[in-house]
């Protein structure tokens, strides 16, 4: 099934055959569209030193917003921007297999690549550091000695710390897929500046022909992307207990659970109700 929205969806089936009926159950996760993709970008002027501690130790870092806030679709910053300054990167980045990860990291003049072990900032654990006088190119790339274990569609906060004193600056982050895909730097696909809504739940194929809710229709739309997109809007509604979805028409009709009765629809309409 392709999900042609902007959205980060699962889809399982689970069939069960009975004496006399099927029952299907459809579990829905997350498909949230409008996702915060990119980094965050956070740069503090007029901080001497050479090393990372000098960012981290300073007053203005720990007491002042940053000068200069951006927002970056990969993850490496600006290049050669100036002198005696220090910036923060973060984001969460989206797993999309499950085993272990290396990263790599590329700067000049010292940095730091701090990764967490899931989704919290509290968690973070130093993976890669690059002290002065750092990388002499961008394109030199300073891998981990240490693997990371992560799980499919989770999401994991990293955290960038770099500090330039003179001379050529920059900055970028790179990883490497449990398969062996590499991505040198990381690209707006798996990083996110917030973490996406996650809602769940899950829904029993019923009928064809029974409709719970009489005229309590809660809303009614057509040319749904897809079947997941109608079970996602059921679980965001507090209200909504049903839905049908036609597969021809794409329509999707949501329901509240009260009464049933019988309509007259075709062999293409689905009916599924809420049971968690």
């Amino acid at each position: 099934m392709q999900i042609p929205c902007n959205s980060v969806c699962s889809l399982d089936v689970i069939m069960k055959n009975l004496v006399l009926y099927t029952i299907f159950i459809l579990t829905v996760i997350v498909c949230i569209q409008g996702l915060d993709r990119g980094a965050k970008r956070e740069l503090w002027q007029g901080i001497l030193g050479d090393q990372v501690y000098d960012l981290t130790s300073s007053p203005k870092y720990k007491n002042q917003p940053a000068d200069i806030v951006t927002i970056l679709t990969l993850l490496e910053a600006p290049d050669d921007i100036g002198e005696n300054y220090g910036q923060r990167v973060t984001s969460y980045f989206l797993a999309p297999e499950t085993g272990y990860y290396y990263f790599y990291l590329s700067c000049n003049l010292a940095c730091q690549l701090w990764v967490s072990t899931d989704h919290s900032s509290s968690n973070v654990v130093l993976n890669i550091e690059i002290k002065p006088p750092g990388l002499a190119n961008y394109q030199d790339w300073q891998k981990s000695n240490t693997p990371i274990f992560f799980a499919e569609k989770h999401f994991y906060y990293i955290k960038l710390l770099m500090k330039e004193k003179n001379g050529s600056d920059f900055l970028g982050a790179g990883v490497r897929f449990p398969s062996g895909v590499e991505l040198k730097p990381i690209g707006a696909n798996y990083l996110f500046r917030t973490i996406p809504e996650h809602r769940s739940g899950s829904f029993v194929q019923t009928s064809r022909d029974v409709i719970p809710g009489d005229d309590a229709v809660i809303r009614s739309f057509v040319n749904v992307t897809c079947q997941l997109t109608c079970a996602n809007y059921c679980i965001s509604q507090s209200k909504c207990h049903s839905f049908i979805y036609h597969v021809i028409t794409r329509a999707c009709v949501l329901y509240k659970l009260s009464k049933h009765h019988v309509i007259h629809s075709d062999w293409n309409s689905y009916l599924y109700v809420k049971v968690m």
